[in-house]
């Protein structure tokens, strides 16, 4: 979690899995993954739709590793068998192989009950 509470950040790391014949990050997902839509397209709707929901408390940011390379956590993930894409929640990883925002929500509630918990516990000053 960010120190100042004020803050989640979502990272959604996409790049070209290695062992999909087209190269695409969302081989398999669907029946024909050239007809997938981007990620970086799903993850701009999805930072409208949390916008609302969340406000400025939420932020999504979309990595391209292809262009960016990738961070440590990530290569972890892909060396681990994962795919992309994946999304990293306040610094931890949740979801690999798919962009799923349902399951980004259920991520940022968990967090939210946490921090809920946190300040009714006295460990967090509101």
């Amino acid at each position: 979690m960010t120190n100042n509470y004020d803050q989640i950040l979502i990272e959604i790391y996409d790049g070209t899995n290695r062992n999909c014949e087209s190269g695409c990050s969302t081989h398999g997902l669907q029946s024909d993954c050239a007809e997938a839509v981007p990620v970086e397209t799903l993850v701009k709707n999805a930072a409208i739709e949390l916008h609302k929901s969340f406000g400025a408390s939420v932020k999504i940011k979309y990595i391209n590793t292809d262009s960016s390379g990738m961070n440590e956590l990530c290569r972890k993930i892909i060396e681990a068998g994962h795919r992309f894409p994946i999304t990293v929640i306040d610094g931890q990883p949740r979801i690999a192989g798919a962009f799923n925002l349902n399951l980004i929500k259920q991520g940022l509630n968990e967090i939210a009950f946490r921090l809920i918990n946190e300040i009714n516990q006295g460990n967090i000053k509101n």
